[in-house]
């Protein structure tokens, strides 16, 4: 069996670390596994994030803007689920309050 470590996550500044003085960083319990799928899926957020920029600033892309977002979206939720599975019960508790007051309870 893999060794756990305690990491913190930042969806904002899309990092992942062993430490962290931020307070808006979520706390995991992760594998070397898990700590790969969380990068991986950072890293995914990034990509669709640059590329609904990209979308929607491009006057030959006229997509409805709910079409722009959608693979941002999509990979966003997937980063809460996979936070949520590796995550600490105070960074569980978290993403079910803001799931809840968002309308997204089927999302954890």
């Amino acid at each position: 069996m893999m060794e756990k470590q305690r990491m913190y996550v930042s969806i904002a500044d899309r990092t992942i670390l062993s430490s962290t003085d931020q307070a808006a960083a979520l706390e995991v319990i992760v594998n070397e596994e898990e700590l790969a799928e969380l990068h991986y899926i950072l890293g995914q957020l990034a990509d669709a994030d640059s590329d609904a920029l990209i979308d929607e600033f491009t006057l030959i892309s006229f997509k409805p803007i709910e079409e722009i977002n959608a693979r941002y979206q999509s990979q966003l939720d997937s980063l809460y689920r996979a936070i949520y599975r590796s995550g600490t019960p105070k960074t569980r508790h978290a993403i079910a309050v803001a799931n809840e007051s968002i309308g997204m309870e089927g999302a954890t």
